[in-house]
C-alpha cells in the first residue's frame, strides 16, 4: 500500500511539473540595453492612423535602398513611411555601397527587440513591437536603419568625427565597438543618427555616451 501512495504521489508531481512546462511564456522579448530601456512607450495598434506620410518621391528613394517584399502590404507601407517621413536622412548615399542590392525589413522573433545583420543585408524588427507597440517598432526601424548608414555609408574619418563629438570634454582612444555594449560609440551612434535625422523618433539616452541636441547637429553635419 505504502509503494501504491508513493506512485500516486510521483504521478501528481508529474502532472504539476507538465503543466507548468506547458504554461505560455510572455509573449514580449527580454529587452537588450538599447536606448529606449527606461522610457516610456506608446501603445498604437496595427489599425490606428499611420503616424507618418512620405511623398512619392521619398518613397522612391527608400524603395531603392530596401525591400519590403517579405512584409504585407500594410506592413511594408509602415516601414516605408517611417523610413521616408519619419526620417529625413538622404538613403541614397548607401547606393554605391549597395550596388544594386537592398536591405532586406523583415518582422520576425530576433534575439533582441531587432537586429541588423550586415553579412545578409537584412535587418528584422520583433513582431511584438509591430503589433503591441508601433512607436516602438518605429524606433527600433530607426536605429537599426543606422547601423546600416554606419557601415555602408560611414568613412573612418567620419567615426573618427563622431568619436570625438562624443569625447569633446575629455580624450578616450577606445574603438567604435570596443567595450560593454553601453559603451560603445558605435552604439551611441544610432542613438545620435536618430536625433539627428528622426527626432520625433528620439529618445532619453541611456548609453554612457550620451547624445545631446549639440551632438545631433554635429552628427548630421557630419553626415
Amino acid at each position: 500500500m505504502r509503494g501504491f501512495w508513493a506512485l500516486v504521489t510521483s504521478l501528481a508531481t508529474a502532472v504539476v511539473v507538465i503543466s507548468l512546462a506547458s504554461e505560455p511564456l510572455p509573449t514580449r522579448p527580454a529587452d537588450r540595453p538599447l536606448a529606449a530601456r527606461g522610457t516610456t512607450v506608446v501603445d498604437r495598434d496595427a489599425s490606428s492612423t499611420p503616424r507618418f506620410a512620405a511623398s512619392e518621391s521619398r518613397l522612391s528613394e527608400v524603395d531603392r535602398v530596401f525591400d519590403t517584399s517579405a512584409l504585407g502590404p500594410r506592413q511594408a507601407s509602415w516601414a516605408r513611411n517611417v523610413l521616408g517621413d519619419g526620417c529625413d536622412f538622404s538613403w541614397s548615399d548607401l547606393e554605391p555601397r549597395l550596388a544594386g542590392r537592398r536591405i532586406e525589413i523583415r518582422l520576425g522573433e530576433p534575439a533582441a527587440r531587432a537586429m541588423y545583420y550586415p553579412d545578409q543585408l537584412r535587418m528584422v524588427i520583433h513582431r511584438y513591437y509591430y503589433r503591441n507597440e508601433r512607436t516602438e517598432a518605429d524606433r527600433l526601424l530607426a536605429w537599426e536603419s543606422a547601423h546600416a548608414v554606419d557601415l555602408l555609408a560611414m568613412s573612418e574619418e567620419q567615426r573618427q568625427q563622431v568619436t570625438e563629438l562624443y569625447h569633446s570634454d575629455h580624450h578616450d582612444d577606445h574603438g567604435w565597438l570596443d567595450g560593454a555594449y553601453e559603451s560603445q560609440v558605435g552604439e551611441a551612434f544610432m542613438e545620435g543618427f536618430v536625433a539627428a535625422f528622426c527626432p520625433s523618433l528620439a529618445t532619453e539616452s541611456s548609453f554612457v555616451h550620451v547624445t545631446t541636441p549639440e551632438i545631433a547637429d554635429g552628427i548630421k553635419e557630419i553626415l
